[in-house]
């Protein structure tokens, strides 16, 4: 019997031994199952890195929806009689304070209008719609507007020089710094205090136009407005923009069959005509066709994937 109740205790110590290691704690690893699992975090940090860099999109502009959102709306006031005031609108506050001091934006524009209802009864034709985007998703896609949004910081150094970059730059996708405002014109809020989000949009060189970055600023309540250069005026404005909705016009016989590249394409001229870009000085003409966009590079030489 002592010897029973001896072999009885060792099993029953035996199996609590073995019932506190499942319940408690799992064994420290080794030092290989350490090592591999430093691999595999190393691994799953550099994936997400790559996404963010070969997918931008909602992980480096949170808000690209609204900034779409605007880019139409800036496209659509081009292509509109009468629109010129509405165009400015979507500006930030200074820039729409400078150039509606003398009261130009709301003047009548005859010939701009002319050529604005050229082109409505020439898009017509062309595709058997008016000039309104359906889907923004499907015309400022990640390929043709890449949106990076930041916010500007304590320390945030500025950033006198203007968009776009100098010909033959390669594209940048570090984030978008403030401007300096020391040369800033016409007065109004310019809205660079630390907190302020702020966006770049780049689309790359395509349809007889150069490279673009178009920054924007994010304002009260809620709405994305374009960040225009501050030396020029709102003549010169309405001059670029009839320059450029001529020259489109003038491409008819060129236009994509897929409307949402000739958006694109319709979108890159106003866009190159309120940045005050010359095309011919940044080394493209607007006489080089309608071939559509290059899709930029992203880091490392890998093209950023098909749009979906």
């Amino acid at each position: 019997m002592r010897t029973d109740r001896c072999l009885f205790l060792a099993a029953a110590i035996a199996l609590g031994g073995i019932a506190a290691t499942a319940s408690g704690q799992d064994p420290q690893p080794g030092p290989a199952e350490r090592a591999g699992q430093r691999m595999d975090r190393a691994a799953d940090r550099a994936g997400q890195a790559m996404q963010a860099t070969t997918q931008p999109g909602e992980a480096l502009a949170p808000d690209a929806e609204d900034i779409r959102e605007t880019l139409k709306s800036v496209t659509h006031a081009a292509f509109t009689k009468g629109g010129f005031d509405d165009l400015v609108e979507r500006f930030v506050d200074a820039d729409r304070n400078r150039l509606g001091q003398d009261g130009f934006p709301e003047r009548e524009h005859q010939t701009l209008d002319g050529r604005i209802a050229q082109l409505q009864k020439d898009w017509k034709a062309k595709y058997d719609q008016d000039f309104k985007m359906s889907d923004k998703e499907e015309v400022f896609t990640a390929s043709f507007a890449q949106i990076i949004q930041s916010e500007i910081g304590q320390g945030a150094r500025l950033a006198g020089e203007r968009t776009p970059a100098e010909p033959g730059a390669e594209p940048r996708v570090d984030a978008p710094r403030p401007r300096d405002d020391t040369q800033r014109l016409g007065g109004g809020d310019t809205n660079r205090e630390p907190g302020r989000n702020i966006a770049t949009v780049t689309i790359p060189a395509g349809h007889g136009l150069p490279e673009l970055r178009v920054p924007l600023i994010h304002e009260f309540p809620d709405v994305w407005r374009i960040d225009i250069p501050d030396n020029y005026s709102a003549q010169q404005l309405h001059d670029n923009l009839l320059k450029h909705l001529t020259s489109f016009n003038e491409q008819k016989d060129q236009w994509p069959n897929d409307p949402n590249e000739a958006y694109r394409a319709a979108a890159h001229h106003v866009l190159t005509a309120v940045m005050n870009v010359d095309a011919t000085e940044a080394g493209q003409g607007m006489d080089g066709g309608m071939m559509p966009h290059q899709p930029p590079q992203a880091p490392g030489g890998a093209a950023p994937p098909a749009d979906r």
